[in-house]
C-alpha cells in the first residue's frame, strides 16, 4: 500500500477550465493578440507554466510572455481564480484516504499564493498535509524538481508513493522523481500523454482501489516501455562491469602472488574503467542476450507482444551501443540476423504488480566450456563438486580466466542449465541462503583456485572469482548438475518497472 499520494490541482481535483483560459486569453487580448480558437490548443493552456504556453503557442519573446503572465494573474485574482469547480467524487476521496492514513498532498504549477486560496475556496485545503507549489519568480520549475524538492522535504520514499495527475507533465514528473504515477481520463489530457503512466483511471475514487490494495489492481506496462528499458540495460549491461565483479578484480590483485598474473588484473580492470567512462563495451564479445522476465501476475502488457518488445529493445541496444551482432537465425546455415536478435528469453510469473528485467549478455568463448551432467543419486555430494572442478579444469585458459562459474543442482536437465545461468545473475558477494550450499559455493572456489590455471590461463591463485549454487527439488532416480561458466566480464544488468 502507498503511503502518501500526491494530486495534481488543475484537471485532477478541479476544472479550472474557466478561470485559467478566460485569464489567459483576457491577456492576449489586452496585448492585441488574436486568441487561438483551437479547443485542443485552449485545453492545452492547462497543465504547463503560462509563459511557455505564451511563446510555444503565440511566437512572442520572453519579455512579452512575461507581461502576459502578469495581466493574466492580474485578472486572475481579482476573481476568475474562483471560476472553478471540485469534480465530482474527489472530497469522498479525499476523506476516505485520510482515514486510511495516507498522507495527502498537493503538487501544481500555479503558483502557491494562488493554489491556496483556490483550495481554500472550494474546501479541499483540509485534507492535504502540504501544498508543493513555485512561487510567483520560479513558476517554470519542473514537476519533477517539485515532487523530488517534496521527497526530500517530508522525508518520503519514492517507491511509497504514487503521483496523480491529468497531463503528461503530471506522469512525466512523476517518472523523473522515482514514484508511481497515475492518469486521470476526465481531465485535460492529449493522446499519448499516459502512456508512461503507471495507472490510468476514469474516474477519481478509484484511486482508492490502487493504494487500499495494489496486490489486486491491474497494472498497465506498456510495450514501448518495455523496450526503451531492455535497450537502456542491453547497453548498461555491456558498458560498466558490476560493482561485485569489479571488487573482487580489485581484491584479486593484492592475493595475486605471480607479477604476470596481477599485470593481467591490472589490465582486465583498466579496461573495464575505460569502457565504463567511455561506455563503450568492456569486451568485443557483447554476447548473446538473455533475459529473465519476472512478471507479476497483476501486470497487463499493452501495445503489442511482450516477446517483441523485449526483442526490438535487444535490437535497439546493440544497434545505439554500436555492439557486435553475434546471433545467426539458424545452428546450421549459419547467417548472421544483423541485430543480436532474438533473444533467450525466461518468463516467471510473481505475485505482484511489476516487471523486472535482468540482462544478461553471455560471451560463448566461455558458454562453450559449459556442461551438463545427468549423475546417479549414489554419486552423491563428492560426484557434484568433482563435476564442477573437472569442467573448469577441461575449460583450461579458453574461458578468459579469472571466471565465474553458477551451478544448477536437481531439477531435470534443463532445469538444472536454467538454475546454473540463473545463479549468474546473483552477485557473487552474496551467498546461497542455505549454509550447507554456501559451504560448497567456499569450498568449490578453494578447489578451483587451486588448480592453478590462474589469470588469463598464465598461472596463478585467481582461476575464479566466485562459485554461485542454486538448486531444485528433483526425481529420486535422478542428480542432474550443470556448470555454466562465465569469464571475467560476467554482466547483467536489472530494472524493475
Amino acid at each position: 500500500m502507498y503511503k502518501a499520494v500526491f494530486f495534481d490541482l488543475d484537471g485532477t481535483l478541479t476544472d479550472s477550465y474557466d478561470a485559467i483560459v478566460t485569464s489567459f486569453e483576457y491577456a492576449l487580448k489586452k496585448k492585441g493578440i488574436t486568441p487561438i480558437a483551437d479547443e485542443a490548443v485552449r485545453r492545452s493552456y492547462i497543465g504547463p507554466a503560462l509563459v511557455l504556453s505564451y511563446m510555444k503557442y503565440y511566437g512572442v519573446s520572453r519579455d512579452e510572455a512575461d507581461e502576459l503572465v502578469e495581466l493574466y494573474r492580474d485578472v486572475y485574482r481579482k476573481g476568475n481564480m474562483f471560476l472553478v469547480k471540485v469534480y465530482d467524487g474527489v472530497t469522498e476521496t479525499l476523506e476516505e484516504l485520510k482515514n486510511m492514513g495516507i498522507r495527502l498532498f498537493v503538487v501544481t504549477s500555479k503558483p502557491l499564493d494562488f493554489a491556496t486560496a483556490v483550495l481554500e475556496k472550494v474546501g479541499l485545503s483540509v485534507y492535504f498535509e502540504k501544498i508543493q507549489a513555485p512561487g510567483f519568480k520560479d513558476c517554470e520549475k519542473s514537476k519533477a524538481e517539485l515532487i523530488s524538492d517534496l521527497l526530500e522535504k517530508c522525508g518520503l520514499n519514492a517507491k511509497d508513493c504514487l503521483m496523480v495527475g491529468d497531463t503528461k507533465y503530471d506522469i512525466e514528473g512523476g517518472n523523473a522523481a522515482g514514484t508511481d504515477t497515475a492518469g486521470v481520463l476526465y481531465g485535460y489530457s492529449a493522446e499519448g500523454d499516459f502512456e508512461k503512466a503507471d495507472y490510468t483511471v476514469c474516474g477519481i475514487k478509484e484511486i482508492i482501489s490502487i493504494v487500499k490494495d495494489i496486490e489486486n489492481t491491474i497494472r498497465e506496462i506498456s510495450c514501448e516501455k518495455v523496450t526503451e528499458t531492455v535497450a537502456e540495460l542491453c547497453k548498461n549491461a555491456n558498458y560498466h562491469l558490476n560493482g561485485d565483479i569489479k571488487k573482487a578484480l580489485e581484491d584479486s590483485i593484492m592475493h595475486e602472488q605471480g607479477g604476470t598474473g596481477r599485470n593481467v588484473l591490472r589490465t582486465i580492470t583498466q579496461n573495464a574503467e575505460l569502457a565504463s567512462k567511455k561506455e563503450v563495451a568492456i569486451c568485443q564479445d557483447t554476447g548473446m542476450a538473455i533475459i529473465f522476465a519476472d512478471i507479476g501476475q497483476n501486470v497487463h502488457i499493452s501495445g503489442g507482444n511482450l516477446e517483441d518488445a523485449i526483442n526490438e529493445g535487444v535490437r535497439k541496444g546493440y544497434r545505439e551501443g554500436y555492439m557486435r551482432c553475434s546471433v545467426v537465425e539458424d545452428p546450421l546455415r549459419r547467417k548472421n540476423t544483423g541485430d543480436n536478435t532474438p533473444a533467450i528469453i525466461y518468463y516467471n510469473i510473481v505475485p505482484g504488480d511489476r516487471l523486472k528485467l535482468t540482462v544478461m549478455p553471455k560471451g560463448f568463448g566461455s558458454e562453450n566450456m559449459s556442461a551438463v551432467k545427468m549423475l546417479k543419486p549414489s554419486d552423491g555430494e563428492d560426484g557434484v563438486k568433482d563435476f564442477i572442478v573437472d569442467t573448469v579444469k577441461k575449460a583450461g585458459p579458453n574461458p578468459c580466466p579469472p571466471i565465474v562459474i553458477g551451478v544448477g543442482i536437481g531439477g531435470s536437465m534443463d532445469k538444472a542449465a536454467l538454475l546454473s545461468k540463473k545463479a549468474l545473475s546473483r552477485g557473487i558477494d552474496t551467498e546461497n541462503p542455505d549454509k550447507y550450499y554456501a559451504d560448497m559455493e567456499r569450498e568449490l572456489l578453494d578447489r578451483i583456485n587451486a588448480l592453478g590455471i590462474g589469470p588469463a590461463g598464465l598461472g596463478g591463485v585467481t582461476t575464479a572469482l566466485g562459485v554461485n549454487i542454486e538448486t531444485y527439488p528433483t526425481h529420486i532416480a535422478g542428480l542432474p548438475v550443470a556448470a555454466t561458466v562465465s569469464c571475467h566480464v560476467t554482466r547483467h544488468a536489472e530494472r524493475e518497472i
